[in-house]
């Protein structure tokens, strides 16, 4: 089985941890944020019960992208909900023309129209698990078995590597990656989901 695979693939593989990237304080909690080189965006606290809308993000160091760069390198989160995998559909690069800032970080869209459904709703459109590889945040992931989210930088992500699940968009850095988490999406998510919360809490 693929938690099998996963168990044993951490006996072996020598995971490289990157050190915690930006702290700043909010209501008397340390607070550390994570971003990769792609724009994906996460919040790191140790209490679950955390003021998610108004929680302080930065990012610092060579590894992270700036609060200037676009996540996703700015793909359009909102055009993906139209896209058909299967049938070949590639990601939709976005313009600085049409931006928003949710959460400290700067997404761009194609056009007005994704904008706006974007201000309208944005923790609908932003990518599950802060953009990372979905299937290395699962839990079951045999080539980059994770235990703390110091790892997630190992696991970025390929903008043409996307499936909606539940009218929620999941990222990947693979097809091999993305093929696995489909085939067994509840699982996944729910492992994903698990590690997720053991790390930030619900934000």
């Amino acid at each position: 089985t693929k938690l099998s695979m996963a168990r044993a693939a951490s006996a072996f593989v020598i995971v490289v941890v990157g050190a915690l990237v930006g702290v700043t304080m909010f209501a008397g909690l340390s607070t550390g944020t994570i971003t990769t080189a792609t724009g994906q965006l996460v919040q790191s606290t140790p209490d679950s019960t955390v003021d998610c809308d108004t929680v302080v993000y930065m990012t610092s160091d060579k590894k992270c992208n700036s609060y200037d760069s676009p996540v996703l390198n700015g793909y359009d989160v909102v055009a993906y909900f139209d896209l058909d995998y299967d049938a070949g559909d590639e990601a939709v690069e976005g313009s600085d023309e049409f931006s928003a800032t949710y959460m400290g970080y700067t997404f761009y869209f194609a056009t007005s129209s994704n904008l706006a459904l974007f201000e309208a709703n944005p923790s609908q459109y932003a990518p599950a698990f802060g953009g990372f590889c979905a299937y290395g945040v699962s839990g079951y992931d045999g080539n980059n078995y994770m235990s703390r989210e110091t790892q997630l930088w190992s696991t970025p992500v390929d903008v043409n590597e996307y499936a909606i699940i539940s009218d929620t968009l999941y990222m990947f850095r693979g097809s091999e990656a993305r093929e696995f988490f489909v085939e067994s999406s509840d699982a996944d998510i729910a492992g994903g989901n698990s590690l997720w919360s053991s790390w930030f809490g619900d934000c």
